[in-house]
Order: structure tokens, then C-alpha cells, then sequence
């Protein structure tokens, strides 16, 4: 792609009014956008049984195609239409875990009914559903306009209160557990309910705890759920080979795997373009969110698929805190920055969830980029001021972000854990929250030591050279045997407290030593203080410094180990272990929830010596801590990005290798700061790119002299 494209999701059947869709299509080409998504809800098309009113929506295509604005089909299957609704309720409904079978209601983003009341476990449910995707391939599968389909909107349920227990459901489910354990005997011993004489007992288990059962349900939902994508994206494929699949996921597999299946990272092994949303409420750094999705999309293209573009006025009350959050984002500056942040993290478009915002329902008036009436605002001219500037910088699009040489583990089992054993899994406990803290804590270590890293999970994390294993609570014995297999042949791999502590059933290790954890740590763990409450203020002391840490604690006995750090007590609580070709650094608490919690400079100076000693390349020397560096390469260039989030001015010395920079400034899209010979100075809330050329891979030994300014 040559550029980064710009949008939004325009067309929900009842917003915008028709009159003005001319209108729109022009404007939005006039200030340089390309690319709407559309919602196409099965409940506004067959409006009866085998009855389709496809008007409307032909109307968006041929505008698009009017004014070189391409399509995204959003098919929303998910919304179902009303004469089903009442022919398969209680049937085919989606049921609690109550058993109350789910009514038709109102999606808050599309006031049009039949929202997620249907569930396609249930046979009639998938017929109708794939007989309405057909019809939709066939219908537009020659259309030139058309990208292709976004097939699962957010990739997740949002909540556990989302999950399925009906019938059809539960009937899948016995069915995997037949597979896994092949036989009655086997699943009783696994679960514990030694009583179950026949298959037809089976429940998917309505109380939450860290039991064998409950991981099976959260295991089996995860997997049936992209199965289920898997199958709508095979019916477009077959009608239509000529588009592509497209998703987008919610940036949130650091949490969402375990409590609601939003595992991004399976979600974009199922498409051929990814994407993500983002706003205040994922709750994590942006940045995170980009470099996320990046790793899940594994090298395919990704999108920023909807980005907040004003402010949202739902759940608001006199009672509550103001929302600032949500307010930041009716900033034009603001807006600018965000959409940086996920240019800078990959992103080749850039989409708001409103082209103008909704007419009725609770987020009525939020959101868009334009107003009320589709006119122009000082948020689309930031936008039209963005889309104009990347269209100028040719050369820039040429180029990717670097892969890194490290990585952060997405341990789904170790997720699992984490939730279930947070007072039996409610979902809003800070149990269910330590694992989502510990992974955001070792990312932001990573960025603000402005160390490249990735997000991998186990099968892919062969092409890495370091790997940091935060929360290991939870990890099977094929997992133990994958990483020691990968550190025996030059892997280093970082792990915190209560490696492999328990299986992926909830039961604790006896003995570490049958699954071969103390051969490849290289020390003995001895006991594990599982007593938050008593750990806010841990601290371990390391050549670096006092560097915190929390949630557990555990020491060591190091028979073949070098320790690098202890407790106040003496015992060792870090050491380092080499094993084959590689080595394992294990630490005795949770650095990366310390770091969430405090952010200390020792913490960062520890994981940059562990890098260096990794033989990672270490690419850039940043002296504040609140910029953001991001390198990208083509085939002839590298261009360094440099980002401002904080709200004041930043004055940092800035090195490549070793080097002072040397660089040439893209156009600025406005003066976004001052590069001199020893570093930058820059305003706040802003971002530069600049040029340099380089003969040699940043994998290979770079002499930095060779270096030249591209122009």
C-alpha cells in the first residue's frame, strides 16, 4: 500500500439520513479520505424469510466507487432479524448462565434490534446465518469497490456475562471434551466428579474457581468461538474468492483471552487483514494496543479499524467523576497524536468508528469526526491535515516497523489462572487483574528503556532472541519442554515467580523436577508466598538498585545458578542460569507489576543489562524516559520515528548505535519540534520521522560511521 488510508464506519442503516449521503461521500473525498467500512446488518436486509432489501446498501457502493472511496463489509450476522427471532426463541437463543434465553434488543451502535439473541451453535440458527452470508458473496463478489469483509467486529464478547450456556452450546462442548479426554473415566478423574456415570451429566460449569472444569469451558468457548468465525469466513470465501477477509480484535489479549475469547492473535490467523479498536475504555497504553496487534498480524497488513473522534456521552452523572478520558478525545491535538501512534506502530489505516454521529440510542452526538449535520469540524480538519501529509512522504510507505529480537509472552493458560483464581473468578477482582498489570508493567518497562519488543505466544517464538515470561503461574508440561528447547539452542529467556506452578488443570506441581523445571532453571524455588496484601512494598536489591516488585514472592537455592539479586534477608531472588546454548534469568517476584505500580530507573537499567547480555542490538540511546522511539526499514532506508505523548515539552539526547543522531527531518506535518547534533527537543503531543540510510542489517555489526542522511 502506498499510503495510510482514511475513514470511518459511515453507513448503519438508520444513520446518516439519505439526503445527505451524496453530501458525505464528497466531503469525506474532498478532505482526502479513501476508505468507509459499512454496517450490513442481516436484520435490515432479509427483512422476511428469504426476502432481501439490498437498496441502501448498493447506494453506499456506487457512491464509494463515484468518489474513490473503497468498501469494508462489516456483516453483522450478529444481528439477527426480527422474524427469526421469534420463530427459534428459547431454541436457538443465546442463554445465561441463569438459562434465560437472550430477547432482541438494540445494538448501542445501531438502533435496529435483534442484537445478539441468537446463537449459531444451534443448527437452524447456522443455516439461516451462512444462507444470508452466501447471498451477500454473491452479491457483491465482482463489485470493484469492494476490499472485502470484516467478519467479526472486535473479535470478542466484551464480557463473561456474554458467554453461552444453552443446549447447542453445551452440546459442543461434551463433544470437545470427548475428544480431549476420549473417554467418561478420564474426564471424571481430570474434574474431580467422580459420580458422572453418563456424558449426558455434563454441564458447562455455571460457578467460577480454579477447578479443571472451569479452565475446560474457558478453553472450549475460546476455541469454538474462532472456529465459528473460521466458518463464516469459509461461506464468503467460497461465494466470493475475490475479496479479502478482514477483522478487527480489541487489543486486549492481555486480558480478554480468559474472561470473554478476545484472543487477537487467533482471530488474525483467520483473516488476510487485521485491525484493531481502541479507546479510554481498553485501558491500556496506545502504544501496547499498536505493537499488539502488529505481533498478532504476524506480517499481514493491519488497520487502526476504529478510533475514538470525539467525545462519548454515555454513563455520565452528576454523582460519578468527571470522564476526562473520554473528553481528550474531541481534541483535535489529541486525535493527531493518536493517530501517530498507530501509524508509527504499523497501522496503514486509520478509521473512526463515525463518519458523523448517531441519530438515536446512548451514544447519540458521540464519536464522529464530523458534526451533528456532517459539517466539517476542527477534528476532521486535523484529520484532512494528516491524510495530506502521508500522501506526500512516498518513500515513508515503503517501509515496515523492525521486528524485534524480543519478546513478551502471552501465556493464555497462565491468563486463565490468574481469572479463576481471583476470588472464583469475578470478573472485576484485582486477581483476575494481576496478569493484565504484570503484561502492560513489562511492556512499559520495555518502551520507556526504549528496547524494541514484540507479543508472541508459544508457537511463534522461535525467530526470537529474548523472551520475557511474566505471571508463569500456569504453563503445561509441552509448554516447559518448547522453552527449554528453544533455550538450549541460544534463547534467553527472563522468568518471574511460580514458573509452571500449576498445570492448565488448576492442580499444583508436586514435584518440579518430573517436568523438567529445575534442570532448566538452574536453581531450586523454594516456597511461594502467594500474599499480595503483604507485598506492595517488595523490593529487591540488584547491582542496578532497589528495584521493586509484588503479588509473589519466592526464593532460591542455586546449585548451579549465579545470583544477580536479593532480598533484604539475604536469600537470592534473581539468578541467572546458562542451559545449552542459552539461559534463564529467573526472578522471585513480579518485576513487571512493580513496574506497572512504581516505574523505577533501576528496574529499566536491570532489563537493559539482561538484553545486552542477550547480545540484542540495542539500536537507541534515548535520555528521557516519556519519548517514544520506533524504527522502520525498507529495503534502502530506515527512518526513525519519535514520539511526544506527554502534555509538556521534552528535551532528551538522542544516539543510534552508539552514535549522536544524524538524520534528515521528513516533512513535519507541523513543526513538531528541534533535531540538533545531540538530541531533539519536542513540543508536546507531537511526532517526527526522520531519514537515515545504512548498509548493513541493525542485526549484523553496524559501523556507524558508514551511516549517511538520506534526502
Amino acid at each position: 500500500m502506498g499510503t495510510v488510508d482514511f475513514g470511518a464506519v459511515y453507513f448503519r442503516k438508520t444513520a446518516p439520513p439519505k439526503a445527505e449521503w451524496e453530501r458525505d461521500y464528497r466531503q469525506a473525498a474532498e478532505d482526502g479520505q479513501t476508505m468507509f467500512r459499512h454496517w450490513f446488518c442481516w436484520n435490515s436486509i432479509e427483512v422476511a424469510d428469504g426476502v432481501f432489501d439490498w437498496e441502501d446498501f448498493d447506494k453506499q457502493l456506487e457512491l464509494g466507487l463515484q468518489y474513490g472511496i473503497k468498501t469494508v463489509i462489516a456483516e453483522m450476522s450478529i444481528d439477527t432479524p426480527e422474524w427469526l427471532n421469534s420463530r427459534l426463541y428459547g431454541k436457538g437463543s443465546i442463554c445465561g448462565r441463569d438459562q434465560r434465553p437472550r430477547v432482541s434488543q438494540m445494538h448501542t451502535s445501531s438502533a435496529t434490534g435483534g442484537h445478539y439473541c441468537l446463537c449459531y451453535d444451534h443448527p437452524e440458527v447456522e443455516f439461516y446465518t451462512n444462507r444470508f452470508l452466501k447471498e451477500l458473496a454473491l452479491r457483491y463478489r465482482g463489485h470493484p469497490g469492494v476490499i472485502g469483509y470484516d467478519v467479526f467486529n472486535e473479535c470478542t464478547l466484551y464480557s463473561p456475562d456474554r458467554l453461552c450456556f444453552c443446549e447447542s452450546t453445551n452440546r459442543k462442548f461434551v463433544q470437545w471434551l470427548q475428544k480431549k479426554y476420549q473417554n467418561l473415566k478420564q474426564l471424571c478423574s481430570a474434574w474431580g466428579r467422580y459420580s458422572i456415570s453418563d456424558w449426558s451429566q455434563v454441564q458447562l460449569p455455571r460457578e467460577w474457581g480454579p477447578y479443571a472444569e472451569c479452565a475446560d469451558a474457558i478453553a472450549f468457548w475460546n476455541e469454538n468461538t474462532f472456529s465459528n468465525m473460521q466458518k463464516k469466513a469459509q461461506v464468503l470465501r467460497t461465494w466470493d474468492p475475490n475479496h479479502k477477509i478482514i477483522a478487527h480484535g480489541n487489543a486486549r489479549s492481555y486480558n480478554d483471552i480468559a474472561t470473554c475469547c478476545g484472543d487477537d492473535f487467533r482471530a488474525a490467523g483467520l483473516c488476510d487483514i487485521f485491525g484493531y479498536t481502541y479507546y479510554h475504555g481498553t485501558a491500556c497504553s496506545p502504544f501496547l494496543a499498536g505493537d499488539l496487534i502488529r505481533s498478532a498480524a504476524n506480517g499481514k497488513e493491519f488497520w487502526r479499524a476504529e478510533a475514538v473522534g470525539n467525545s462519548d456521552y454515555q454513563g455520565r452523572s452528576p454523582e460519578l467523576p468527571p470522564q476526562i478520558q473520554k473528553d481528550r478525545a474531541s481534541n483535535p491535538d489529541y486525535l493527531r497524536m493518536d493517530a501517530l501512534t498507530s501509524i508509527a506502530c504499523g497501522a496503514r489505516a486509520y478509521l473512526t468508528p463515525r463518519w458523523r454521529p448517531l441519530l438515536s440510542g446512548p451514544l447519540a452526538g458521540s464519536f464522529g469526526w464530523y458534526g451533528l449535520d456532517g459539517s466539517p469540524t476542527p477534528r476532521s480538519e486535523e484529520m484532512r491535515k494528516l491524510a495530506q501529509w502521508c500522501r506526500k512522504n512516498d518513500a515513508l510507505w515503503q517501509a515496515f516497523p523492525q521486528k524485534a529480537e524480543a519478546a513478551i509472552l502471552i501465556v493464555p493458560e497462565s491468563q486463565v489462572f490468574s481469572y479463576l483464581f481471583g476470588q472464583y473468578g469475578r470478573y472485576d477482582s484485582f486477581y483476575n487483574h494481576m496478569y493484565s498489570q504484570c503484561i502492560q508493567g513489562i511492556y512499559q518497562a520495555f518502551c520507556e528503556s526504549h528496547i524494541p519488543c514484540d507479543f508472541v505466544q508459544m508457537e511463534n517464538i522461535d525467530s526470537y532472541r529474548l523472551l520475557y515470561l511474566a505471571y508463569p503461574l500456569s504453563l503445561s508440561d509441552t509448554q516447559i519442554a518448547r522453552l527449554t528447547d528453544w533455550v538450549k539452542k541460544g534463547g534467553v529467556l527472563i522468568a518471574e515467580a511460580g514458573f509452571g506452578y500449576f498445570t492448565p488443570s488448576m492442580r499444583a506441581r508436586i514435584s518440579m523436577k518430573c517436568s523438567g523445571i529445575l534442570s532448566l532453571l538452574g536453581c531450586v524455588p523454594e516456597e511461594l508466598l502467594m500474599t499480595p496484601d503483604r507485598l506492595s512494598n517488595l523490593q529487591i536489591q540488584a547491582a542496578q538498585g532497589q528495584i521493586p516488585g509484588g503479588i509473589y514472592q519466592q526464593s532460591f537455592a542455586t546449585p548451579e545458578g549465579e545470583v544477580l539479586a536479593r532480598y533484604s534477608d539475604g536469600k537470592a531472588a534473581c539468578v541467572r542460569h546458562f542451559y545449552g546454548a542459552g539461559s534463564v534469568v529467573s526472578i522471585g517476584t513480579m518485576f513487571s507489576f512493580g513496574y506497572c505500580a512504581a516505574p523505577q530507573k533501576s528496574t529499566r537499567l536491570f532489563l537493559q543489562q539482561r538484553c545486552r547480555e542477550a547480545g540484542l542490538s540495542l539500536p537507541f540511546f534515548v535520555s528521557d524516559s516519556r519519548l517514544v522511539v520506533k524504527l522502520w526499514r525498507s529495503e534502502e532506508k530506515t527512518f526513525l520515528w519519535i514520539l511526544n505523548p506527554a502534555s509538556e515539552r521534552v528535551r532528551a539526547e538522542v544516539k543510534v548505535f552508539g552514535e549522536p543522531l544524524r538524520a534528515i527531518c521528513l516533512e513535519e506535518l507541523r513543526p513538531a519540534g528541534v533535531l540538533g547534533d545531540d538530541g531533539v527537543e519536542m513540543e508536546p503531543m507531537e511526532a517526527m520521522v526522520l531519514a537515515i540510510r545504512h548498509p548493513k542489517s541493525i542485526h549484523e555489526d553496524i559501523n556507524v560511521r558508514e551511516w549517511s542522511v538520506t534526502k
